[in-house]
């Protein structure tokens, strides 16, 4: 059988990958910090394994996909692919391969993440029908992530769009699971009361949220063993059983709908006729033609450099579309003044998701030049490296830059109008350092580091993760000699976090421009 000495070849390619190693190291670390972190909050061995378990599940949507997103698209760029069908194998068996063998590499993080949970059975509060809970979920979504990531590698040629493409279809595929996990507990308690959950579909997306995540004690062994008979209790973990066969049913047939979209394009053909037209006529500029090429002439004098990022229709939509999403969320919290109530609930979304944008841009910015040889012809041309530093920040600045200052400018004006109970004055300090901090890491770490998959992971890692948990360090470390309420300790820590946070983006700036003076900087070209 051929597909056993693909999956060997697979296995042998990303055995010789650092981020294979880096995945379980992530894990393992995360999985680290939250046991220490609610090992001190004194957090019982229940919460402690439901937030292992939440852990678990945000690593797989977002690290797993991250190395299989460029596994078919890799083949198609290098020319690889077409060899692969000059042996006896099918596309069937290429997508099998491909999908087994990183199924594995995410195995390898949930067993990473296997001590830390055993630690919870000795706090006590842990039960078996919780285990089977949280491996049945993760299981099933480690072969949905994989066999999305599959289809959507297949389809496209590039990894960003394979990237994109692959977090759409999961959270297509979470509204999926969500329901199809809530139906099942719905028909096991009150089969007739079906519609009446529908038609609350707020509670009903809670509810869904809630059962994968294990949030409120929702699979807890001290909820199922007292207020649940036993026989409902079967029930329950028959009906989990079967969700999870039919979840991994669905991953396998994605799979196979890879494999049939990789026996179509497997070929490089130009893209139909219809298409091209439609592609031209969606992106060549019609109207005001002539101010728009002063515009970009205008850019391209006063900062070259940042011109890069703007000279291609792509890069120029990603102003235009956080603006947009920007705006969708601004006008959803000023409409209704129930969101306002807690921050939290609010816009902190934007907090994250912008910075971290922000981030993921910066980490593969300098990759195209050091690919093409641009980067050793900027570095003789009369810039120099801090014009050519602060210019690409210039330009990631200014993609972001609408949409940030309509985030800064509605929250300052809902605060003013009073619809606050709590103010969340230092999330928006926090959001305006990060939105100039960020981009600094991730731009370091394009430098620096072999793929654009590890400069991505290494700046969420110093831009997101570790800044507040040097925040957190100093906040212990003072607490015997300050007698701060909860409010306080918590805004304490997150202004040391922002500290952190600028002096890494300072550290991590000075040696930008030393590695880019001495011309140390990677030379590899691959990006996964």
């Amino acid at each position: 059988m051929t597909l056993f000495p693909v999956i060997h070849r697979e296995l042998r390619a990303q055995a010789r990958q650092p981020f294979t190693y880096w995945l379980r190291l992530l894990g393992a670390g995360a999985a680290l910090a939250v046991m220490a972190v609610m090992i001190l909050n004194g957090g019982s061995g229940g919460e402690s394994f439901a937030a292992l378990h939440r852990m678990v599940l945000l690593s797989i949507w977002v690290l797993v996909p991250l190395g299989v997103a460029d596994c078919v698209s890799r083949e198609r760029r290098e020319g690889t692919l077409g060899l692969l069908f000059l042996t006896p194998l099918r596309a069937r068996d290429v997508a099998l391969a491909k999908a087994g063998t990183h199924g594995l590499r995410g195995l390898a993080l949930l067993l990473a993440v296997l001590p830390m949970m055993a630690v919870t059975f000795l706090q006590g509060g842990v039960g078996w029908r919780a285990v089977v809970f949280s491996f049945s979920i993760n299981l099933a979504w480690l072969a949905l992530v994989v066999a999305v990531s599959v289809l959507a590698s297949a389809h496209c040629r590039s990894w960003t769009r394979a990237l994109a493409l692959t977090h759409v279809l999961i959270v297509v595929s979470a509204v999926a699971a969500g329901t199809l996990k809530m139906f099942a507990a719905i028909l096991v308690f009150r089969p007739s009361a079906i519609w009446q959950v529908m038609e609350q579909l707020d509670s009903f997306i809670a509810g869904s949220v809630q059962y994968l995540t294990g949030g409120r004690g929702l699979w807890s062994t001290n909820f199922t063993a007292s207020m649940i008979p036993p026989g409902v209790i079967r029930r329950i973990m028959l009906g989990e059983l079967v969700t999870t066969g039919a979840l991994l049913a669905m991953a396998l047939t994605l799979v196979l709908w890879a494999g049939h979209v990789i026996a179509r394009r497997w070929r490089e053909e130009p893209p139909p006729v219809w298409m091209q037209k439609t592609s031209v006529a969606l992106t060549k500029p019609r109207f005001g033609v002539a101010f728009f090429r002063r515009w970009m002439l205008r850019h391209l004098e006063k900062n070259p450099i940042g011109w890069l990022e703007r000279r291609t229709w792509s890069g120029r939509v990603v102003v235009w579309a956080w603006f947009a999403v920007t705006t969708t969320l601004c006008s959803a919290a000023v409409t209704d003044q129930n969101i306002w109530r807690d921050p939290r609930r609010s816009l902190l979304p934007l907090v994250w998701l912008l910075p971290g944008s922000m981030g993921y841009l910066a980490a593969g910015s300098f990759r195209r030049e050091r690919e093409n040889g641009v980067m050793e012809l900027l570095l003789v041309s009369p810039l120099t490296p801090q014009q050519i530093i602060l210019g690409r920040l210039r330009g990631i600045w200014g993609q972001f830059l609408p949409a940030a200052a309509l985030l800064v400018f509605v929250w300052l004006a809902v605060r003013n109008l009073g619809l606050y109970q709590t103010t969340g004055a230092e999330w928006l300090g926090f959001f305006l350092v990060a939105f100039g901090a960020v981009p600094v890491i991730g731009l370091s770490f394009s430098l620096s580091s072999r793929t654009t998959i590890g400069a991505f992971v290494l700046t969420a890692l110093f831009g997101f993760a570790l800044p507040p948990l040097l925040g957190w360090l100093v906040v212990v470390a003072l607490d015997p000699f300050t007698s701060w309420n909860m409010r306080e300790r918590d805004s304490a820590q997150l202004a040391f976090s922002v500290i952190a946070l600028a002096l890494l983006a300072g550290a991590f700036g000075q040696g930008m421009r030393w590695r880019l003076e001495r011309r140390k900087f990677q030379f590899n070209t691959g990006v996964s």
